[in-house]
């Protein structure tokens, strides 16, 4: 049976180092390494923080993180209903060299098993979903 944790947040980047906090509390008993939490933990902050910075144009929204453990993995979904984004731009590597940001998407995918980034509707969304295999 898996441990799920799940919350939806509003839009608000004071949020952030607590929605860290509380990942890595809901994991710490589960994951056996803590590399693996750090891992994990860090992805999440990531992936939160392109929701803040990219979901919502206005300022106004909301979005959905879902941890779940089961057996030898850790399955992650950070998900919004904003203005979306192009999965095929990501694949092409846009990101300038020379940018102090817009390295979110590199740094999970290195810290990740698997990442998969796919639109929630035509009208927008993006649904980030991520594993992370447990070692032992």
């Amino acid at each position: 049976m898996p441990f799920t944790f799940q919350v939806v947040l509003p839009l608000d980047p004071r949020l952030l180092p607590k929605t860290r906090q509380a990942i890595a509390g809901y994991l710490e008993d589960l994951v056996p390494s803590g590399d693996t939490l750090d891992d994990v933990v860090l992805a999440v902050g990531e992936a939160c923080a392109n929701v803040l910075r990219h979901a919502f144009p206005d300022g106004d929204g909301e979005y959905r993180v879902r941890a779940e453990v089961d057996g030898a993995e850790v399955r992650i979904a950070v998900e919004d209903d904003g203005v979306g984004l192009d999965p095929a731009a990501l694949e092409r590597g846009w990101v300038d060299a020379e940018a102090t940001s817009g390295r979110g998407l590199r740094i999970i995918r290195e810290v990740m098993s698997s990442v998969d980034v796919a639109p929630v509707a035509e009208s927008g969304g993006t649904r980030l979903f991520m594993r992370k295999t447990l070692a032992g």
